[in-house]
Parts: structure tokens; C-alpha cells; sequence
């Protein structure tokens, strides 16, 4: 029987490889059976998918919202999950207060009604004072909500008893109190609906001068000045007022200047506190008097350094000291004068430094010292 040949295949053998490496081997079930570079790109999706899920339940995990939902804060802080949620918030601590988290604040200027007194600065401006603020406020019918400052307020209160928030923590203002609030402190102001407060405000944009405030600058600082340094503040904030009253070049480096005084009032008030005003006088009458011993009409010349009258510098000293500025000086004098002999030097010149013009008066006035004594 006679052998049948095949038809020679004329197809290319490339085409006929190609088709052989990229062809899909069959199982036995009969289904395709993926290539091996089908399965390499398989598994490097699945590697980035597992990469992606796990960082973002890290993450969810952090910032906690893989937790059930607090169904108090929900419904306003009323539900049993309300104390969980405030002893998890984030505190910082600074000196004896407690801050909450302040990502729950927002920064805002929070302006008064109408018709209260305030200045803002133009938008183009670049002055350090950002906001001025005086007279009468009703914090009761219009508080100050808790917000973050857009910069460091100085507030006097200068009547009123409002009380001052910070954070969650409340305190009772007395009038006379003087405040610096840092910008990043949380802080708001409320009253009783009839209360009135009268106040003096600043807000500046460069933080007070090294050694006013604590060394963080993150809490605010209170002062209790005497009340004597109530003009002086006052005066400072007449002047911030006529400076922006008619702006010119000159405006931007007198608020700077106005700045740093007010600092240095808070500062000296801080450091020491007269009791009164005659105390503070009396207090500068002895030391002038002690550096001008040679002074030839010492009453008159102390009534002109510190303006007053003689009858009001006899009143300070009556007192104060319990004699008159003449005897004070003259008994001052004489000790100085047997002090200066008992060490060796003459009447004549221990007279000249007293600013007698002769010796002979030093030594009547010696003599009838110790003839009354």
C-alpha cells in the first residue's frame, strides 16, 4: 500500500514560535494556565495593595478613628463615652494651667458691637500694632468666644470684674488687672447680662521684650499694677491712638516705639509697686537731697524737680518724715559735716561742700545744733 505524504508546512517558524511562547498551556480540567509573567505582575499588585491598606489602618489607628464612635460627642457631650472623650484629648500643661488640644480653636478677631470704640489698621499696612480697642464693653450680652489671637493682646481692665476663659478653666478678673495673652493661647471673655467692664486693649504682632512674660511665652501673664500706673498706661494708649489718627511715614517706628514703652511700664510695674503716690515721691525728695547737699535754696530747687508746690512738699515731709523739708536737709547737713571733720577734714572745705559761703556759717550752724541737743 502506498505511503500518503504530508503537505509541507510553508508558514514561517518565527510566527510559529511566537505563537508557542505566548500560547496558554490547557490542565487537565481544560483550563488555561497562566503564563509565568502573567503571574510575576499578579503578585506585585497584590505587594503594593497590602502595602497601601496596612499604611492607611496605621494611620487610622493613629489619629483614632479606628475606634467606635463616642455617641455623646455625637449628640452634643451628653452620653456616657463624655468623660472618656475628654481624658483622651491632648493637654499641654503650662505652669499651673491646663490647655486643651488646640486644633479645637479656631484664630480669629472677634470685633464689638457697633459703635464701641476700636481701630483696625488699613490692609496694606505692615504696622506692629494690629488692633486697638477702649471704653465700655458688655462682655454678657456679647462675649468673646474662646479663640486663638492674631497676635499678642495686651487688655486693662479698668472697671468691671468679668471672667476670663482659658481653655476650659475660668478665672475672675479684678479691675487693675493687666493681661498678656499669647497668640496661640485659647482665650475668651463673658459677663452677667448686666454686667458693664471698661478696658484698654492692644494687640501687637512682635512678642513683648525678654523678661516681661515666662520663658515658653505660651500661657498668659497677669500683672496687678498700682493704680498710679493706671495714667501712664492710659497715656500710652492716647498716644498709639493720635499716632494712627493721621498716619505718615513716621508711624510704622513710633508704634514700635509705643511698644517697647508700654513693655517698660509693665516692667517697672512689675518690679516694684509704690504703695501711693507720695510714697514714690518722698522716696526720689531723699535721694535728690542726699546728691545735692551743696545746693545753696535746696526747698525751692526740690519743689521744682518734683512739681509741686512748697506747701505740698512740707505736707509730704510732715508726713512722711515727721519735719519739714528745711529741717530734714539741715540736720542731713550737719551729719554729713561731723562726719567729714571727724575724718580729718577742715571746716573750710567741709563748708564748701555743704555749699556754705563761709566757714563761720557751718560753724554757728554746728553750734547751735549742739546747744538745742
Amino acid at each position: 500500500m502506498e505511503a500518503t505524504s504530508k503537505a509541507p508546512d510553508c508558514r514561517p517558524r518565527k510566527a510559529t514560535r511566537l505563537r508557542e511562547k505566548t500560547s496558554c498551556a490547557v490542565r487537565e480540567d481544560g483550563a488555561a494556565k497562566p503564563s509565568r509573567s502573567d503571574c510575576d505582575f499578579i503578585k506585585l499588585i497584590c505587594l503594593i495593595l497590602h502595602d497601601a491598606i496596612v499604611n492607611v489602618l496605621i494611620f487610622l489607628f493613629i489619629q483614632g478613628e479606628f475606634c467606635t464612635p463616642d455617641i455623646g460627642r455625637l449628640n452634643g457631650g451628653s452620653g456616657h463615652n463624655k468623660d472618656r472623650d475628654k481624658a483622651s484629648q491632648t493637654r499641654f500643661r503650662q505652669g499651673s494651667v491646663y490647655l486643651s488640644d488646640m486644633s479645637e480653636f479656631i484664630r480669629a478677631l472677634q470685633l464689638p458691637p457697633a459703635g464701641r470704640p476700636r481701630w483696625q489698621p488699613p490692609a496694606a499696612a505692615t504696622y506692629d500694632l494690629l488692633y486697638l480697642a477702649w471704653g465700655r464693653r458688655s462682655y454678657g450680652r456679647h462675649p468673646i468666644q474662646t479663640t486663638l489671637g492674631i497676635g499678642w493682646e495686651y487688655l486693662l481692665l479698668v472697671q468691671g470684674s468679668p471672667t476670663f476663659s482659658l481653655g476650659q478653666r475660668t478665672k475672675k478678673l479684678q479691675p487693675g488687672t493687666f493681661v498678656i495673652i499669647p497668640p496661640d493661647c485659647p482665650s475668651g471673655l463673658s459677663d452677667h447680662p448686666d454686667g458693664k467692664c471698661e478696658v484698654l486693649g492692644w494687640i501687637w504682632r512682635t512678642p513683648p521684650r525678654p523678661g516681661l512674660v515666662g520663658q515658653g511665652m505660651e500661657a498668659p501673664s497677669f500683672f496687678k499694677p498700682h493704680a498710679s500706673f493706671g495714667k501712664p498706661l492710659n497715656q500710652l494708649h492716647l498716644r498709639c491712638r493720635h499716632e494712627i489718627a493721621s498716619p505718615n511715614s513716621t508711624t510704622p517706628f513710633a508704634l514700635e516705639i509705643l511698644h517697647a514703652q508700654l513693655d517698660l511700664a509693665l516692667m517697672r510695674a512689675s518690679a516694684k509697686a509704690f504703695a501711693t503716690d507720695s510714697e514714690a515721691r518722698i522716696e526720689l525728695a531723699l535721694r535728690w537731697i542726699d546728691q545735692h547737699l551743696n545746693e545753696r535754696r535746696p526747698v525751692s530747687s526740690l519743689c521744682a524737680y518734683l512739681q509741686v508746690s512748697v506747701a505740698t512738699l512740707n505736707r509730704l515731709f510732715r508726713e512722711h518724715i515727721g519735719t519739714t523739708p528745711h529741717t530734714y536737709i539741715l540736720k542731713t547737713k550737719l551729719n554729713v559735716a561731723r562726719m567729714r571733720i571727724a575724718q580729718g577734714c577742715s571746716v573750710k572745705e567741709t563748708s564748701f561742700f555743704l555749699g556754705y559761703r563761709h566757714a563761720n556759717e557751718l560753724s554757728r550752724a554746728l553750734k547751735t545744733a549742739s546747744a538745742a541737743a
